[in-house]
């Protein structure tokens, strides 16, 4: 009896030991884990999970560490390349006769050429971050950009608008990912000042 009754409360402490130790052992870096992933998913990279012991889960996080390296890498990458991209596109629209009017979905000017500025009245870095409503000479394309911007016209559309001085209009919407529009393209031919 006095044997059984020593096993059972060698057991229990055992059993109470494991139990205090649980959460140490495995909860805690799993909860580090999961912590991590939801920074990652909300866009955070800068991740480093350290390891705490030499166990599976020990390798997972080297491996999540490994996937969190070559996301930033990949990140990085996709920046120089976005930037890049928007330095040429810079480069060229900066250069030719058209004028260029980028806007977003409000619709606010995010980028207009020189060209498009000189229509404006204005310079290139007064447009920026400006409503195009702020621009009276801009108030016939409106109508058709609200169109374009809603998406109820196709990607491109080009036309002759009599109240604007100019031989043609192109309108192209700017779409993200998922289809959906985020702004648009202006492209203005022979554009013509304000007197």
């Amino acid at each position: 009896q006095r044997n059984i009754i020593t096993v059972i409360i060698i057991l229990t402490a055992l059993l109470v030991a494991l139990i205090l130790r649980l959460p140490q052992q495995i909860i805690l870096p799993i909860k580090r884990i999961s912590n991590a992933l939801t920074r990652a998913e909300q866009g955070d990279l800068d991740i480093r999970i350290t390891p705490s012991r030499n166990d599976e889960l020990s390798d997972l996080t080297r491996q999540l560490n490994r996937v969190f390296a070559r996301l930033r890498d990949f990140d990085d990458r996709k920046a120089a390349y976005i930037g890049e991209q928007e330095r040429r596109f810079r480069l060229l629209a900066g250069n030719i006769s058209e004028g260029v009017i980028l806007v977003d979905r409000e619709p606010k000017i995010v980028y207009a050429n020189p060209a498009a500025a000189n229509l404006l009245g204005t310079t290139p870095n007064e447009c920026v971050n400006r409503p195009l409503k702020d621009f009276p000479g801009l108030q016939p394309l409106l109508s058709h950009l609200e169109q374009i911007l809603s998406g109820a016209t196709g990607h491109q559309e080009c036309e002759v608008i009599p109240a604007f001085p100019s031989s043609a209009l192109c309108f192209e919407a700017l779409r993200d990912r998922n289809g959906n529009v985020t702004g648009a393209l202006i492209i203005i031919t022979n554009p013509v000042p304000p007197e």
